[in-house]
């Protein structure tokens, strides 16, 4: 398979949309099927690349090597990213939205009308005029968390393989499933991984860093109840489905994910099932120490002991069940290897942030299992959401800025003990190459076009490339993808005589009756 496929890495809109939701209710590893649908497209890219040891393990994990190039022992680290999306809200169908140039103000989805992503609601928007933005089309999850740390690292190994004089030791590769339910790494193999320590590819902003998480438990509360025929009920009936709406209710609104910020921890019910007889409340609690857990956690079964007895008859089980805790623990007792990050982002020319995250990845329990794994920006904002939207590449005066950023990153190592060197950390700019300086290497416009057969009226979405040189004589087309039942009859760098053939047997040129997926209309 030609390498040239994978040359330029894209936005990841092959990825996004192919469904990989996980499935808290499932007892399976991976706890849904789908995801090693995604799993064996990457393992393909990745041999194709030529990491000749990638591959899908049985959990549906993924291990790759980018081998090291010097001459010397040095310590491994570990790039990691996640391949399910949150079961929150649809993974199906996904359809990535372009928006060019952003020129400020609200954005309306198109799926939606309803949904409109609001500057008031997220500020971070003020940041990006003049950039491109990728955004679901509002009946969706965009699947960015954690498909852009996917395609970030997918890049940056390309990238190493095809720039042999950038030295580095041993990387590993490592994408996970079933992050999303707390499960990720349930059963990574640490050994066969063989780092010394990680980055998991999962945040937000571009330049931020997190070293510390939540520390986080489940709840589950189980009551017992009395049932008996409604007719008969009186004196009697102990209904188990109010009895759990009576302790819900006396939640302290204070303590909601919605009322609180920063540095507080909260108490948040995820979900109530039942009938009269029996009815269980699953709670999640979330602090930065254990000891805000311990009394949150304390606080709910006061609630509980107070409800149950206007319930004489009824009786309930309180079950805590860990779930992750804060990575600072662990990342204080080495922290050469956030300062590493912290540097490599200073010399990409942007300015490091540092903070915590109010929630958790992979390597809040990586870190306790032995391999310290802080957290690297991935563009992406409001998580789990149809708002969801992610950081692109800018154009206009957006676009230099973020050109020299990427040439920054090109250059930038995480210079780590006895000499270790990483590859460059990618920032959320999807479609554009990495450059180094010195080096003379085109950027690559990315852009959807729908293709509709006149003939039977199948239709769906091209990906395209072109060069983004003004100096160039010809645009340098590209199809990186095509949607199902289209094929290419005839390649040309001109997209005037690059002819598709339908499955109806059709052929027509590229450009000629197509039409522009919104906000993906390409340079003029």
């Amino acid at each position: 398979m030609s390498h040239d496929r994978y040359r330029y890495r894209p936005f990841p809109s092959l990825y996004v949309v192919i469904d990989t939701q996980s499935d808290a209710k499932s007892a399976t590893q991976p706890s849904t099927e789908k995801q090693k649908n995604l799993g064996h497209l990457l393992v393909e890219e990745l041999l194709a690349i030529g990491l000749s040891d990638a591959h899908l393990d049985e959990h549906g994990y993924i291990y790759a090597t980018i081998p090291s190039n010097v001459d010397k022992a040095v310590p491994v680290i570990c790039f990691c990213s996640h391949m399910d999306t949150a079961p929150d809200f649809t993974g199906t169908n996904v359809k990535p939205q372009w928006i060019r140039a952003y020129a400020g103000g609200d954005i309306q989805l198109p799926g939606d009308p309803q949904q409109i992503i609001r500057v008031a609601d997220h500020p971070a928007l003020r940041d990006q005029i003049g950039n491109d933005i990728i955004t679901t089309d509002g009946t969706t999850l965009l699947g960015a968390d954690d498909k852009a740390g996917l395609a970030e690292i997918m890049t940056a190994a390309q990238f190493l393989i095809d720039n042999p004089q950038i030295k580095h030791g041993t990387i590993k590769i490592l994408f996970t499933v079933d992050e999303e339910i707390g499960r990720g790494v349930d059963k990574v193999d640490l050994t066969k991984l063989g780092a010394q320590f990680a980055y998991t590819m999962d945040g937000e902003t571009a330049g931020h860093i997190e070293d510390e998480t939540f520390s986080a438990d489940g709840v589950e509360i189980t009551i017992q109840g009395v049932a008996i025929h409604p007719g008969f009920a009186k004196g009697r009936m102990e209904n188990a489905i109010k009895i759990a709406g009576a302790i819900i209710d006396r939640l302290p609104k204070h303590v909601a994910p919605e009322t609180t910020e920063g540095k507080e921890g909260f108490v948040h019910p995820t979900g109530v099932t039942g009938a009269m007889d029996k009815a269980t409340i699953s709670l999640i609690v979330r602090d930065f120490n254990d000891e805000g857990l311990a009394s949150k956690e304390a606080m709910i079964e006061a609630i509980v002991k107070d409800v149950m007895p206007d319930y004489p008859g009824s009786s309930y089980t309180f079950e805590i069940k860990q779930q992750y805790r804060n990575m600072k623990a662990i990342l204080d007792r080495h922290p050469e290897i956030v300062d590493n990050a912290v540097e490599a982002i200073r010399r990409a020319s942007m300015e490091p942030v540092r903070g915590s995250i109010r929630g958790g990845t992979d390597g809040s329990r990586l870190s306790f299992m032995g391999l310290p794994c802080p957290n690297i920006f991935a563009g992406g904002h409001a998580f789990h959401s149809p708002l969801r939207m992610g950081e692109s590449a800018g154009h206009g005066k957006g676009r230099q800025n973020h050109r020299r950023a990427g040439k920054g990153l090109g250059r930038a190592q995480l210079t780590l003990p006895e000499g270790t060197i990483s590859p460059s950390i990618r920032p959320p700019f999807w479609y554009d190459p990495p450059l180094v300086k010195g080096m003379k290497m085109a950027a690559r416009d990315r852009y959807s076009r729908k293709l509709e057969c006149s003939q039977c009226g199948n239709a769906g979405f091209a990906e395209v490339s072109e060069d983004d040189m003004p100096s160039r004589k010809t645009r340098g087309f590209e199809i990186d993808a095509l949607p199902s039942g289209f094929e290419t009859e005839f390649a040309s760098s001109n997209p005037r005589r690059h002819m598709i053939r339908c499955r109806c047997g059709h052929k027509f040129k590229f450009e000629q009756t197509t039409a522009y997926a919104p906000g993906g209309e390409p340079r003029v």
